[in-house]
């Protein structure tokens, strides 16, 4: 429970209790495999034999992992990858992330801060496009107050377990890091992005 993570006060934490990291998978310690371990076989049980099976799993390179402890303890993760990708006759840098946030620390702005966060790392490695994908209400509410726009045309990743081509499930929330990008990828029939998913 929170009070018990920062001690036996009943004082509930601030945003500025929380550590924000971001790390490249390459640097992350074999406890921050564990933690994230934990937390994804707590969010996701159905899928407890693949993480215990590969501990820290992961099919993109090169990607980081953003991680969010309070007092020691890891309360949000998620993935964040790049890759350059063709559009018509040029090529562009897009940023995919992903967030999980521990049930009992949902509702007090980490996923808004990291969120928030991958925006202004994509922007520094000179993204062009950073996106998310998800069947989440809550998420696609946030992200449309934070500035990203339903993406409605078809992306296709070439699965690396099954190696065929797969359209990209859940609604498709972008933010333009460099304007006019978004226009230009709307006139599109379809987008194919590698390998995947991201």
């Amino acid at each position: 429970h929170i009070a018990e993570v920062i001690g036996s006060s009943p004082i509930l934490p601030t945003m500025r209790d929380f550590e924000f990291v971001l790390k490249k998978d390459a640097r992350l310690s074999e406890k921050d495999k564990k933690d994230m371990k934990a937390l994804l076989i707590a969010a996701y049980p159905r899928f407890k034999n693949v993480y215990l099976k590969n501990e820290y799993f992961s099919f993109v390179k090169p990607q980081a992992e953003n991680l969010v402890r309070l007092n020691g303890r890891l309360v949000a993760t998620g993935k964040f990858l790049w890759r350059t990708i063709a559009i018509g006759e040029h090529k562009i840098k897009i940023f995919a992330f992903g967030i999980l946030v521990d049930k009992e620390f949902r509702g007090k702005g980490i996923g808004k801060k990291m969120i928030v966060n991958n925006i202004r790392e994509a922007k520094k490695m000179g993204g062009e496009i950073i996106y998310s994908t998800t069947s989440n209400p809550i998420f696609a509410k946030l992200a449309k107050k934070l500035g990203f726009v339903k993406f409605n045309v078809p992306v296709y990743y070439k699965s690396i377990d099954r190696g065929k081509n797969r359209r990209e499930a859940g609604q498709i929330w972008l933010f333009e890091l460099k304007k006019g990008v978004l226009a230009e990828i709307n006139g599109l029939s379809k987008i194919n992005i590698g390998t995947g998913p991201l």
